[in-house]
């Protein structure tokens, strides 16, 4: 599990590098050659990173400061909640063989054990603090009883604070290396908090079993 964690901190640093290797002025020219409707334009491409799990997202992000500056993170946001409703719903529905056709066997793995180890409590802080397993959280929780209204209730209220620090500091950002960075940061920050608050709470439980 905390090599799972060590995985997904490993490659949030690994597509800093990669995606600045791609050609993110395109995706910004395509998407600003729709004007007033580019920031919805964005929010609906930016929906293949988030329902095709293993397609990365760090390319449409880089685009999308490139476009908004700062305001990736509110349009982002709204892009997360859309994406993860329809990564829920597909679970929900189709069950198993489709979530494996969207996500792929490697991350079904990941899915399952979100699906089976974390409860609805759990929600909260893994939408606080796993940004960047958004989407493997999202189809683990649509093969869970949970109800949709409550799920994507909770979801809303977990990323609320993250997305509004990240918007207020990448206001102070002066281009898109030390957005990049910051971003890659408050995901390798999260990912830190979540891995230290399970480990404490994994070692209270074993040490109350044993009294």
């Amino acid at each position: 599990e905390q090599l799972g964690l060590l995985a997904v901190l490993l490659l949030s640093v690994g597509l800093y590098f990669a995606g600045k290797q791609i050609p993110q002025e395109s995706i910004a020219e395509f998407v600003k050659g729709y004007g007033a409707l580019a920031p919805i334009i964005y929010i609906i491409i930016h929906q293949v990173s988030i329902v095709l799990a293993p397609i990365n997202g760090f390319p449409f992000l880089i685009a999308g400061f490139l476009l908004f500056g700062e305001k990736v993170a509110l349009y982002t946001f709204f892009t997360s909640i859309i994406g993860y409703s329809i990564n829920f719903l597909i679970a929900k529905k189709w069950g198993r063989p489709v979530v494996k056709k969207f996500a792929g066997d490697k991350a079904l793995v990941e899915i399952d054990k979100f699906s089976k180890e974390y409860g609805v409590g759990t929600l909260f802080i893994l939408r606080l603090f796993l940004v960047g397993m958004g989407d493997f959280i999202s189809y683990g929780y649509g093969l869970t009883p949970i109800k949709f209204s409550k799920y994507i209730a909770i979801t809303a209220a977990g990323m609320i604070p993250g997305h509004t620090l990240w918007y207020l500091l990448a206001a102070r950002t002066g281009n898109i290396d030390q957005f990049l960075g910051l971003s890659v940061f408050l995901s390798v920050f999260g990912i830190g908090t979540f891995a230290g608050i399970h480990y404490i709470g994994k070692k209270r439980k074993a040490n109350k079993e044993q009294k």
